[in-house]
């Protein structure tokens, strides 16, 4: 049996189950005990096996764990018990506390409201005499103010009619706003639609000049490049030339491209690559133009240098 704290108190509570645990291993100690000296009905001599010592323990065990059980259960219960107890009495130690309490409040108040009586009652004194001491002045000012009633309801009336007269004015000059207004958001719709037709036009009218500027430049990079190789390719070199030469021409062309005349402005002091440059020239006519005039007049009057620089 395990060691546990003994309580006095809850033993007696659990004396009937102790008891009763005991009684049941007596009766199970002696009815082992009755089996093994029974002998046989036929006289034969019976040998009686006496009972393991694991088994007669192994009961025991089982009764004493039984027993162990019911006890905890029973100082569990009582613990249980107990703080129960501790807290009943602490909620109603509590509670007479509160109610200490609230009786002292209670009696303040009560103490408070004695007193605020008898000074709401002194207040109805003096209020009750000085009420008398007006009451005839109001009655005067009731005189004053029924005549000065008379006169206001007087002028409400007037108001009225001066308010109904504005209204209608304010109406007629809301609606004259609203006219006016609308007829300031039409022109300035108008106004906008203009400016952005005016700016689109701009922006059409500069992407026009812009992309047609592109068409011209390429064009001019195009036949500065197509005119000096048109000329190269007619050119004859005359025999024995010295490596290096290179002459500068001034050349007239129509618009169509037909070579008007050649001038060296710079020669090669080589009288006969000078000449063989010139032929090229006129070999080569017409040379090949734009297909706008305007883009045309840039090679009417062209300065260049055979061979191009770099060949």
């Amino acid at each position: 049996m395990s060691k546990k704290g003994f309580n006095t108190e809850l033993f007696w509570e659990n004396i009937v189950g102790i008891l009763f645990a005991s009684i049941v291993v007596v009766g199970v100690f002696l009815s082992t005990m009755w089996v093994a000296r029974e002998s046989p009905k036929d006289g034969s001599t019976k040998i009686i096996t006496p009972p393991k010592p694991s088994q007669t323990m192994k009961a025991s065990s089982i009764d004493d764990d039984q027993i162990d059980k019911l006890y905890e259960q029973k100082r569990k219960a009582h613990e249980a018990k107990k703080i129960a107890e501790a807290a009943e009495k602490k909620r109603i130690q509590d509670e007479r506390e509160e109610l200490e309490d609230k009786k002292k409040k209670l009696q303040e108040l009560e103490k408070q409201k004695k007193l605020a009586a008898e000074k709401e009652l002194k207040q109805i004194a003096q209020e009750k005499l000085a009420l008398t001491k007006k009451q005839k002045e109001v009655e005067a000012v009731q005189k004053q103010a029924k005549a000065e009633q008379r006169k206001i309801a007087e002028q409400q009336k007037k108001a009225t009619e001066a308010k109904k007269l504005a209204e209608e004015a304010q109406k007629q000059a809301k609606a004259e706003q609203r006219k006016i207004a609308e007829q300031k958001r039409k022109k300035a719709e108008a106004e906008k639609k203009r400016l952005i037709d005016e700016l689109s036009a701009e922006i059409i009218k500069r992407e026009k000049a812009a992309a047609l500027e592109r068409a011209r430049q390429n064009a001019i990079n195009r036949f500065s490049k197509i005119i000096p190789e048109k000329i190269r390719t007619r050119w004859i070199a005359p025999a024995n030339l010295p490596k290096g030469l290179s002459v500068k021409l001034k050349i007239k062309t129509t618009l169509s491209g037909k070579v008007k005349d050649v001038k060296i402005t710079q020669s090669s002091s080589n009288k006969a690559f000078d000449a063989s440059a010139i032929q090229a020239v006129w070999q080569s006519s017409p040379l090949p133009m734009p297909e706008k005039a305007e883009w045309a007049k840039t090679f009417t009057d062209i300065n260049m240098t055979f061979p191009k620089e770099g060949e």
